[in-house]
């Protein structure tokens, strides 16, 4: 199995898998129903099957059951069987999940290689870019920090148009070699939301995820 990692938190799990696998092994692992074979058998792209059959075999060994996910029309995932809630990333060579009972999670997942000053100014405020400033530069590093965040957050609060930059806000000053959580915050139409924010870093990948606090 490429299960890396698996932590337990309050009311939910997160896991990632590392995908080593080829097709062939991964297809008996994700045990897809005639619907979902259909949809994959779909997919032109070799690392994107990949992805998608290493996400449902990740699930099924974290509920320790064949789990169904489907979809909202706006895109969110929510698993067909289950009354817990799911939130799904990947990228090259891993898939990530946060499960969790009482509460829409996010996760969001990139690998520490992958260069973002291009969408800085973009997706971060001045006082965020000002948080990611390193010597003469910025940290590529805190700005990958920020997007997943950010992502994390989109994928929480039950909104379509979203700007990163005017309505997501984050709060990341610790150091990016240690895990730890930070606030973020939405600003919506109905008042300012407050989301719990945890991060971490495994082998090549920089990780967030985060939920709004059920008892707020």
């Amino acid at each position: 199995m490429a299960i890396i990692e698996t932590q337990k938190l309050d009311k939910g799990l997160f896991g990632l898998w590392k995908i080593t696998e080829e097709v062939e092994e991964l297809l008996p692992l994700a045990n897809l129903s005639s619907p979902d074979l259909e949809k994959w058998s779909a997919i032109k792209s070799i690392q994107r099957k990949k992805e998608w059959l290493a996400t449902r075999a990740l699930l099924n060994e974290l509920t320790g059951k064949v789990t169904q996910i489907s979809y909202h029309p706006d895109g969110r995932p929510f698993l067909n069987d289950l009354k817990t809630n799911i939130s799904i990333s990947h990228t090259k060579g891993y898939a990530a999940i946060l499960l969790y009972e009482t509460t829409i999670p996010g996760v969001d997942i990139e690998l520490d290689s992958r260069s973002a000053e291009k969408v800085a100014t973009r997706i971060l405020s001045p006082e965020e870019l000002d948080s990611c400033r390193e010597n003469e530069g910025y940290s590529n590093k805190k700005i990958l920090v920020h997007w997943c965040a950010k992502e994390v957050i989109f994928k929480i609060v039950p909104e379509h148009s979203v700007s990163y930059l005017n309505q997501i806000h984050i709060a990341f000053n610790g150091s990016i070699d240690e895990s730890h959580s930070f606030p973020g915050n939405f600003q919506s139409e109905a008042g300012l939301v407050s989301i719990n924010l945890f991060y971490k870093s495994i082998e090549d990948l920089i990780i967030v995820w985060g939920w709004v606090d059920s008892k707020a």
